[in-house]
Parts: C-alpha cells; structure tokens; sequence
C-alpha cells in the first residue's frame, strides 16, 4: 500500500514537472494574434510594413508569461499601403539578384508580376507577407532606410523617362533586368527627381556586353522556345530577331514581350540562368 502511494505521488510529481517544462518551452516561442503570428513575424510587421499592435506585443510579452497572446490585433497603418507599393517594386521591377528569394516565395503564394501583392492580401496573409520580406536581407537594408520614400514618390508621381516616354518600372526593369545603362546614371536621376527634377526625356540608353546576351536568350525564347503570338506584331521573326540595338530603341516593346512570355519572362530575373543559356546558343 505504502509502496503504490509512493508510486502514485511519484508519478504525480514527476507528471506536474512535465508540464511545467512543457510550459517553459511553450513560453520560448509565443504566438500572437488570431494568426498566431511568431515574434520574428510581428517583428518584420511592425519594422518593415510599419503595422501598429493593439495592444504593443513587447509590452505584453514582458508582462505576461504567454505563450498565448492571441488576443493581441495588428493593424495596417497610413504608410502601410505605400510600403507594399515599395515592397512590389523591389520584387518585380527594381529585381537586383539578391532579392529573387524573396520573389520566389511570393510567387509560390500565388503572387507574381501581374498579380502583385496588396493590402488585402498582406492583412488575410499576415504570416506570408513577414516571410517575403524575410526572404530578403538586402530588401530589409532598402526597407530600413528613408530612400523607400524618394521610391515611393518615384512610382506614383510617374514622370516619363527618354524620349520613348517610359514609365519609372518600365526603366527599372531595363536597368536590372537587361542591365540597359543610361545617362545620367541611375542614382543621379533620383539625386535630380529629389531635387524636383520631373522632366526626364533627355535620358539615354546604353546597351551593354549583358544586354546582347540576354538579347540572344530572349531570340531564342521567341523562335526556338514558345514564341507568343504577339512577336510579328513588332515585325520580329527569325531573320530580323531581336538585338541589342532593337532593345535600346524598342525599350517598352522589350517589356511588352518579356511580360508575355511564360511566367511574365520569369527568366530574365536570374542573371546566371541567362549566362547558361547564353553560352549553349554560342556552343552550338
């Protein structure tokens, strides 16, 4: 009797420090909101995408031992809407190679070029939203500095750039995706647009070495690939194909045909893939 009492409270206690571990490790990773958003994910919500907490999570998480703090709400605030504009351009027009992690996870949730994020889907994808961004240390760098905003007012006041009348994107994507240069350069036109310079149809385009190549993988896309139907209408064929030469002086039609291609050209986002592809044209 004595010896199955003894076991009975051993088992007891043994029993209540389970639980109280199990707690202490639960209490190492809290999880908030509705979502149960993780810290790292509130972190990013509350740095990156500028998202008020009602009430503040690290208060809470001081004051309370967790790990349940479901009760707490995260909010978009006024600057909200115009980081996601921001956070798009990174991804799909300003698309410097570091940054195609994140693009990559954003497009395996259902988002891409042409069905870029919003503030919709940013609030019914909180989570997904945090790991875009996480996806991305030189996205984070651009994010934490006040040029987001000079970005900002880039994209929605929308002057026109060369004589070809492109938009701010349209450039971008030249610039980093065919790697076009210009003059000016790229950072002195936005040092002139934060000047108040709004005018800038006296800025040319300059092919490069990259540029040729990423011609030569765009010819084969068009004519050994899937060609879209769309090519002849820019009297593109085999025999007048399209060159470095035809991009500089083609420029929105350049993205006009990249934008068809499967995946919006996902392609021409991977510098290394482009070099591959290049180097079989050349070789055989």
């Amino acid at each position: 009797m004595i010896c199955a009492c003894g076991i009975g409270t051993g088992i007891y206690f043994y029993n209540e420090y389970r639980e109280e571990q199990e707690l202490k490790e639960a209490q190492k990773h809290p999880y908030f909101t509705k979502d149960h958003l993780t810290s790292q994910e509130m972190g990013i919500l509350r740095l990156f995408y500028l998202m008020d907490t009602e009430p503040y999570y690290l208060d809470e998480l001081q004051e309370k031992e967790g790990p349940d703090f479901s009760y707490i709400e995260i909010r978009p605030t006024e600057n909200t809407e115009k980081i996601i504009a921001v956070i798009n351009y990174y991804m799909y027009d300003c698309v410097f190679f570091q940054q195609t992690a994140a693009k990559d996870y954003a497009e395996e949730c259902g988002l891409s070029y042409g069905n870029r994020m919003t503030l919709d889907w940013v609030m019914d994808h909180l989570s997904e939203a945090a790991q875009i961004v996480n996806h991305s240390v030189s996205m984070q760098d651009s994010l934490s500095l006040d040029l987001k905003w000079l970005h900002y007012d880039m994209l929605v006041s929308d002057p026109t750039y060369t004589s070809y009348h492109l938009s701010y994107q349209e450039l971008a994507n030249l610039y980093t995706l065919f790697n076009i240069g210009m003059a000016p350069k790229w950072n002195e036109i936005a040092l002139q647009f934060e000047e108040g310079q709004r005018d800038f149809t006296n800025v040319t385009l300059q092919a490069t070495e990259y540029t040729e190549k990423a011609a030569a993988v765009m010819n084969w896309l068009l004519f050994e690939e899937a060609a879209p139907e769309n090519a002849a209408e820019y009297g593109l064929s085999k025999e007048n194909s399209v060159t470095a030469e035809w991009i500089i002086t083609h420029p929105k039609e350049t993205i006009e045909i990249k934008n068809a291609m499967e995946n919006y050209g996902d392609i021409f986002y991977y510098g290394d893939k482009i070099e591959e592809i290049y180097n079989e044209i050349r070789s055989r």
